[in-house]
């Protein structure tokens, strides 16, 4: 199944938040979840952090390496 993140969805699977329900953390963690977060969620993250309006523990751009190794898609259309 293809799952496309929203940004909120997408940092809290990346910090392992538990505001993330139990039927989402199955869907993320499926064997057969495809997922894929949207170029405008990077585009968001990367203007929120870089006015202030976003802490994250390292700077946006470190995400990407940690995305693909996790198996996620750019969804560009």
């Amino acid at each position: 199944m293809k799952v496309l993140l929203d940004t909120v969805t997408f940092l809290d699977a990346a910090f392992s938040s538990k505001d993330l329900s139990k039927r989402a953390k199955d869907r993320l963690l499926h064997a057969d979840s495809e997922l894929y977060v949207s170029v405008a969620s990077c585009w968001e993250i990367a203007i929120k952090y870089s006015i202030g309006r976003l802490a994250l523990p390292e700077d946006p751009h470190k995400f990407v390496p940690i995305l693909e190794e996790a198996g996620c898609r750019y969804a560009t259309a």
